[in-house]
């Protein structure tokens, strides 16, 4: 259910401190994606610590022809019809990184969701589909050997492992930033006292070489924010999912 039933669990476990939620960018994106929630995603949580963040990436095949954002929009705008994007499913924000392009730069790409980054990759891959829109731990491998092209990495930074890949902000969509977080939240009600321990366990953990190293073998890098700026991070997401899922006219699912 989109992670919901989970998210939900903790939102009505005892406050003590014994059960956590570690959650992707579900627990902001869902709000905009469900008429319905069996939770709201600010008051019933005590938020600890963003944990790591990733990217997204827009890819397509080597033989192509499209070897940039322009490229793509070029040849989309030249051919409405032509092009179908492939995304981890309905409601990811690799979906909604594919909206937001089709919003920003007018153009029309027919949306193809798959069960997972890998399905959605090897669409690209064999040709079922012209354009992917994924998170970047599964596709970076991919890349590297040259696989797949890819045309944008969708943080506000380039990625540190792919240098050479611009952000959607290089490639002309100014505050383009699109990546997906895991996060650690408590119940509401959790004693201060506990969070501020959780906390400082969560950033010691965080900071080790061991985690550094798997943290970039998985595709992320490493945040180990504090309770302000992930509420304050959560609160930004869900208006800028609503935004856009009202703006690409996603139906929400009851």
């Amino acid at each position: 259910a989109g992670g919901n039933i989970g998210i939900a669990l903790v939102a009505r476990a005892n406050p003590d401190g014994y059960t956590l939620l570690l959650t992707s960018t579900a627990i902001a994106v869902n709000p905009g994606l469900f008429a319905s929630l069996p939770y709201d995603p600010i008051k019933d949580f005590a938020p600890i610590s963003e944990l790591v963040n990733a990217p997204n990436v827009v890819f397509v095949r080597p033989d192509s022809g499209i070897a940039s954002i322009a490229d793509l929009v070029a040849q989309a705008k030249a051919a409405p019809d032509k092009f179908n994007y492939a995304s981890p499913g309905v409601g990811t924000k690799s979906h909604l990184t594919g909206e937001e392009l089709k919003l920003r730069a007018a153009i029309n790409m027919v949306h193809v969701p798959y069960r997972g980054g890998g399905p959605a990759t090897q669409a690209v891959v064999a040709g079922t589909t012209q354009v992917g829109s994924v998170a970047l731990a599964p596709v970076e491998p991919l890349i590297k050997s040259g696989t797949i092209r890819a045309l944008a990495v969708t943080g506000a930074k380039r990625w540190f492992s792919l240098p050479e890949v611009p952000t959607m902000i290089e490639s002309g969509f100014p505050g383009f930033v699109s990546d997906t977080f895991n996060a650690l939240f408590a119940p509401a009600g959790t004693p201060p006292e506990i969070l501020a321990l959780l906390l400082k366990q969560a950033q010691a953990a965080m900071s080790t070489p061991e985690a550094q190293e798997a943290a970039h073998r998985a595709g992320y890098q490493i945040i180990a924010g504090d309770p302000k700026g992930l509420a304050a991070r959560v609160v930004s997401e869900i208006q800028v999912v609503k935004d856009v899922v009202a703006r690409a006219g996603i139906k929400p699912e009851n």
